[in-house]
């Protein structure tokens, strides 16, 4: 047997068919998590590539999983191919996680339980809807894709919530705003080319007088429905700029926070996100598992507004979570 020369470089070993399923498949997850990255880079171009920018925990979740197998199949120049788009995704993902100020104690603050929530129209578990309620007792209810039999059933929680605007509607615009407390200056107003209704009111509580706003625009599946969706939007961040002071938005956006034309209407309209330092809270869809979910439901606010918790609610057959905010309004700020 010949002895191998000391100055001659040894060959490369070649990878076995299980090290190259690991580079096959850490390549795929990789090349992914760059392609949907920078489309969604790109959203404000084109309604196309805006529906790329919701999946901002996938992208993470693949150039890590991208990296870690490209390095295990011994690829590992190539797996250093990881770290542009998870460095970037994390840097989209870690201030929704980050500690804010701390919230005041409920016992120093005026609070307002918030709940926001897409029924869906074919819900065929109406009451589980309703025995959240009763479990969790928000003081103000933004309901989406009310239909007429959906609010028929919200009949036994008419007692509770004697202060209330719906326009219920077959298909998946119906809305409705039922509140404990009293709503004044009440308006149903139709913003952007799709005709659907928003409805928006001043609610008169223990705290300061709060404009409430409920909003649902189009999916943004096909042309028309995104430009819809958008004017939408904006038309919503353009209310905001004439009607001043403290006020809540909430609904199903269609839209996640890293999309151009929800980032937009937030500029405009001068509002954070209520989920800031309580995670992502992926409402969207429900039968997915929770890392492929996404963020449409919103609680956005404006003005001397704590958030003391804010989460998801369970599964109550919808395709979207129900999301609650406890909201604190400090002692004497009440105008």
């Amino acid at each position: 047997m010949q002895a191998s020369s000391p100055g001659k470089p040894r060959p490369p070993r070649s990878r076995t068919p299980f090290g190259r399923a690991l580079v096959l498949t850490g390549g795929l997850f990789l090349s992914g998590a760059w392609a949907g990255g920078l489309a969604g880079l790109l959203g404000s171009r084109h309604w196309f590539l805006d529906l790329f920018s919701h999946w901002t925990v996938a992208y993470f979740l693949a150039s890590s999983a991208g990296g870690v197998l490209l390095y295990l199949g011994r690829a590992r120049k190539a797996a250093l191919l990881a770290l542009p788009p998870l460095a970037w995704n994390l840097f989209l993902l870690a201030p929704w996680y980050l500690p804010s100020r701390a919230a005041p104690s409920p016992g120093k603050a005026r609070v307002l339980r918030v709940l926001s929530c897409n029924l869906y129209q074919g819900n065929r578990s109406k009451k589980v809807f309703l025995a959240l309620v009763r479990k969790e007792r928000p003081d103000l209810l933004g309901l989406l894709e009310v239909t007429p039999s959906w609010w028929k059933a919200l009949e036994p929680l008419f007692g509770e919530y004697p202060f209330r605007m719906a326009r219920p509607r077959p298909g998946v615009f119906g809305i409705a705003l039922m509140s404990r407390h009293s709503l004044r200056e009440r308006e149903v107003i139709t913003l952007g080319p799709a005709g659907i209704p928003s409805l928006t009111a001043v609610l008169h509580w223990k705290g300061p007088p709060l404009r409430v706003f409920v909003t649902h625009p189009p999916p943004p599946l096909g042309a028309w429905n995104a430009t819809s969706r958008d004017s939408q939007l904006k038309a919503v961040g353009t209310y905001f700029q004439v009607h001043q002071g403290p006020a809540i938005l909430l609904g199903d956006l269609n839209a996640s926070m890293w999309s151009a034309p929800y980032k937009d209407m937030v500029a405009a309209g001068k509002f954070r996100n209520a989920r800031a330092s309580f995670g992502i809270l992926p409402t969207w869809p429900t039968s997915l598992p929770p890392f492929l979910r996404i963020p449409l439901d919103h609680l956005l606010l404006r003005g001397p507004i704590q958030v003391i918790h804010c989460r998801t609610g369970p599964p109550m057959g919808s395709d979207h979570l129900p999301l609650l905010a406890d909201l604190a309004f400090p002692v004497g700020k009440k105008r």
